[in-house]
C-alpha cells in the first residue's frame, strides 16, 4: 500500500540509502527526526535533489494518493531559512516533491510542486511536508515514474526524512475537508491559486471561527478566483448527496 521504499532510512541499525539516488551533488546518512534521514552533499544547482523509483505495477488510473515528509535546510554558514508560499525556483523557495513520468516512447511528462512544505516554516528544524495527486494516464504503464525533490537555492543542503505515499480511498471522515479548522497550526492539505497568492496562519481567537486559535489568511489575490484550494477525495463523494 506504501509506494515509497525506506522512507525512514531506518531498516538497517545503522540506517541506509538503499532505494535512494541523487539528482545532481550526492547523497549520505545524516540524523533524522528519529534515527536516520537522507541528506545532500555538495548541491551546485538549484534542481539538485534526491529521488526514488516508484513501482508501477503499484499504481492504478484515478487512485488518489497522499504523501508526507518531514524536511530541513542546512548550511555550514548560516541558519537557512525559506518561505513556503514562494512558487519560483530559488531564492526563498521551500523544498518541493515532483513526479516525473517516462513512457516507452513519446515525452516526458512533469507533475512539479504536487508536494510542498507547510506554512509556517521553522527555522532549523524539521518541517512537514504534504501534497496529494491523482494517479494519470501518463503514469499507468510508463517505463519510469521517478519521486524527486528540488526547487531550493544552490546554497542550501537538503534533508528529508519519513517519506510516505499511500491511497487514501478509505478516508471518509464526516467532513471531507482535511484540516478545515486548521487546528494543526499550519497550512497542511491546503494549496492556494494564483502566481502571486500566499496562505498566512493566524494565531488569534477573534479571527478563529468557534472559539479555535487558528484561522489562515491569503496574501496578494490578484483576481477574484484566486484563493485556497484543496483537491477532495471523489470516492467519498456520492451522486446525487448534498453536501
Amino acid at each position: 500500500d506504501v509506494l515509497v521504499r525506506n522512507g525512514d532510512f531506518d531498516s538497517e541499525p545503522e540506517g541506509t540509502l538503499t532505494q535512494w539516488h541523487h539528482t545532481g551533488g550526492g547523497i549520505k546518512l545524516v540524523p533524522g527526526v528519529t534515527g536516520m534521514a537522507l541528506g545532500t552533499v555538495e548541491r551546485w544547482n538549484i534542481l539538485d535533489g534526491f529521488a526514488q523509483y516508484i513501482d508501477t505495477r503499484c499504481l492504478q488510473k484515478g487512485q488518489i494518493y497522499k504523501f508526507t515528509a518531514m524536511s530541513k535546510m542546512w548550511n555550514p554558514f548560516d541558519m537557512p531559512v525559506c518561505n513556503p508560499n514562494q512558487v519560483g525556483l530559488g531564492g526563498e523557495r521551500c523544498l518541493r516533491g515532483n513526479i516525473k513520468s517516462v513512457p516507452w516512447e513519446g515525452e516526458v511528462t512533469y507533475h512539479f510542486d504536487f508536494a510542498v512544505v507547510a506554512y509556517p516554516y521553522q527555522q532549523g528544524k524539521w518541517n512537514q511536508m504534504h501534497g496529494v495527486f491523482k494517479v494519470s494516464d501518463d503514469m499507468v504503464g510508463a517505463q519510469s515514474v521517478v519521486l524527486y525533490f528540488d526547487g531550493v537555492r544552490d546554497s542550501e543542503e537538503l534533508m528529508i526524512d519519513d517519506v510516505k505515499i499511500f491511497p487514501i480511498e478509505t478516508e471518509c471522515p464526516g467532513n471531507i475537508i482535511r484540516n478545515g479548522d486548521l487546528e494543526t497550526g499550519d497550512t497542511m492539505w491546503w494549496r492556494f491559486i494564483g502566481p502571486h497568492t500566499g496562505i498566512t496562519m493566524v494565531e488569534n481567537v477573534v479571527f478563529g471561527a468557534g472559539n479555535s486559535g487558528w484561522s489562515a489568511r491569503t496574501n496578494l489575490r490578484q483576481f477574484y478566483f484566486h484563493g485556497p484550494t484543496q483537491m477532495l477525495n471523489t470516492e467519498c463523494v456520492t451522486p446525487d448527496n448534498w453536501y
